[in-house]
């Protein structure tokens, strides 16, 4: 949820810094770093290759035209050394896995006195448990009981900011989806959010009372009755038939039989 929400962390990068014991000079503290003898101090020399003269950095100083003969220990005469630091990173709502976080001047010391270099972070977004990202969208399996799938009613669904009261429509089937729009994650930078879809799982129960076997029975008899409309079944029969499933089974069988004549009629 900190990628959702925003948040800030703490991070600790290891970069270079001057060296505190000769400033950055490289020299041995007490010490003066020496002219370059091979480019007398001017950090370039000059190199014939046939009829052709070029100049190019010293090879003997690296073009600074000084030569320290006397390093300092800590830096062995670099002027730098590697330090670890601790920053906080300040990351924004919304974003995602592989976004880059640049720090201005957080990086590595710039040579011969120069600006320090930038920080990129990279963020890695672990999956929640719960919530199924996808871009600013987020997906949420939503259960709800029988009786709330056929007759309607209200449910309360997870989001991002906690739940929210919805209303269920009667005759809801499993798979069906409820879009809440602007409930997904805020877009970088942005008041615009994604949308919320939460996919309906129909709870069915393992075991039933007396009662509730009896009115399933009741209510399986009339959509049968509705698959069957011009068959009347009296109150004393549809008591026979609930007790005895083989006569069930023939009189639904003759019903069909009934039914097929009297379309072909």
């Amino acid at each position: 949820m900190e990628a959702v929400h925003g948040c800030s962390k703490p991070v600790t990068v290891t970069t270079t810094d001057s060296c505190n014991t000769c400033d950055g000079s490289g020299a041995e503290p007490g010490s003066t770093p020496d002219r370059c003898a091979q480019c007398k101090g001017t950090g370039m020399e000059t190199v014939s290759t046939g009829f052709f003269q070029m100049q190019t950095a010293c090879r003997r100083c690296g073009g600074s035209g000084q030569v320290i003969s006397r390093p300092c220990s800590p830096c062995f005469g670099q002027g730098s050394v590697k330090v670890k630091d601790k920053i906080t990173v300040t990351i924004p709502a919304g974003v995602d896995n592989g976004v880059n976080i640049r720090l201005a001047g957080e990086g590595e010391k710039g040579t011969l006195g120069g600006p320090r270099g930038n920080l990129f972070v990279q963020l890695e977004v672990a999956p929640h448990d719960f919530f199924e990202r996808d871009g600013v969208h987020v997906h949420v399996p939503l259960n709800i009981d029988v009786v709330t799938a056929m007759m309607g009613g209200t449910v309360k669904v997870p989001t991002l900011d906690g739940e929210e009261t919805v209303r269920v429509t009667g005759g809801t089937q499993p798979g069906d989806t409820m879009t809440l729009s602007r409930y997904g994650v805020r877009r970088v930078n942005s008041n615009s959010r994604g949308d919320l879809f939460a996919h309906f799982k129909i709870k069915i129960p393992r075991t039933l009372s007396p009662r509730q076997r009896e009115l399933m029975e009741e209510f399986k008899i009339h959509e049968e009755e509705k698959l069957s409309p011009k068959v009347k079944v009296s109150d004393p029969l549809r008591l026979t038939l609930n007790h005895n499933p083989e006569l069930q089974t023939t009189f639904m069988a003759t019903t069909l039989m009934i039914t097929i004549a009297s379309n072909l009629a």
